[in-house]
């Protein structure tokens, strides 16, 4: 697809008039090229990505990332990845989920929360309707969404900056413990389920969700916010949330079937495909050594087992260095 003119995140001062600008993926390609490697090779980290993706309240048309996906199947000879295609790969994804992930996360939710998403998300990708939530704002009267850039609200605490983690909680629906000032100056705790940031008529910016305790909205003030902290406890929305940043994906609102309009190649669009690459064959001989292979997450470094073990001794990474890897994942098995 033509490539997606966005501004560089920049807080500091010497920000020149008119920001910094960079071409890059369009978030239709991001989206397809994700899918398209879920399907292929099924790691915990296109699972990630491609829930998170899904989950951004700016979605582009389900229409759209379906034909980027097939151009991008086409082109590898590959099927168009489906639901039942997954299934074989859960223990896998198991075993590999926190030796792959945790060391990039500020916190990491169970595997559940992102298989079970599965079938809502290639329901939409094959065109069915997703359940409509209303947004929070039109149940309470609220203002209109506040959607600032990536560090540019700057709210800051002592775990870093409050907004992103709230935004990382919400967009992986795992609630939060605010840690906030009331009207009267007294300090309070309440576990919520973060919606949306809105802007109220006298200019205050609230912060919207709904208490885990008694279910109840409840709106709070960004400049009385301490702090914020991820909890494992998980929450199915209620309400849409709102919490993407505004400009990180520009409108694109062709339909199905525009592939010249997008720049893609005319070929393939709209199908599954049917051809597949021919199945890797075993080799004859019997390799020598272990057959399980493991790979470092830190280092990249690869490791051969006897047995199905992911635990690393210690060991130096390739310039020599100490690493500090201890897990790796399991990355093949060499017959």
């Amino acid at each position: 697809m033509p490539p997606s003119y966005q501004s560089v995140f920049h807080s500091y001062s010497d920000v020149p008039e008119g920001g910094f600008h960079i071409h890059c993926y369009s978030f239709p390609e991001v989206f397809g090229e994700k899918v398209r490697a879920l399907g292929e090779r099924c790691r915990p980290s296109d699972l990630y990505d491609v829930i998170n993706l899904f989950r951004n309240d700016q979605l582009p048309a389900a229409a759209i990332v379906h034909d980027v996906l097939a151009q991008k199947c086409a082109y590898k000879d590959i099927d168009i990845p489906v639901l039942t295609d997954m299934e074989p790969h859960k223990e896998t994804m198991r075993t590999n989920w926190e030796p792959m992930l945790a060391h990039q996360l500020p916190f990491l939710p169970a595997l559940e929360t992102y298989w079970d998403a599965l079938p809502e998300f290639f329901g939409w990708l094959e065109g069915q309707v997703p359940q409509q939530r209303k947004a929070l704002g039109s149940v309470s009267g609220a203002g209109d969404p506040y959607r600032p850039a990536y560090g540019q609200l700057g709210l800051r605490a002592r775990s870093g900056n409050s907004l992103e983690i709230i935004r990382f909680s919400a967009g992986n629906r795992l609630c939060v413990d605010l840690d906030y000032t009331d009207n009267n100056g007294g300090r309070r705790t309440r576990t919520i389920e973060p919606y949306s940031l809105r802007r109220a008529k006298n200019g205050n910016i609230l912060l919207y969700g709904v208490r885990a305790e008694d279910s109840q909205i409840r709106s709070y003030k960004i400049d009385q916010i301490n702090e914020a902290s991820i909890t494992n406890k998980v929450f199915v929305p209620r309400f849409q949330v709102e919490l993407s940043p505004s400009g990180s994906i520009p409108p694109i609102t062709q339909s199905r079937g525009s592939a010249a309009s997008l720049g893609l190649p005319n070929r393939a669009l709209g199908r599954r495909q049917t051809t597949r690459r021919s199945p890797r064959r075993r080799s004859s001989i019997v390799s020598d050594g272990p057959p399980y292979v493991y790979r470092c997450p830190m280092c990249d470094k690869t490791f051969r087992r006897k047995k199905q073990d992911s635990k690393l001794n210690a060991h130096k990474t390739k310039d020599g260095w100490q690493c500090s890897g201890r897990t790796g994942y399991f990355e093949k098995m060499i017959y």
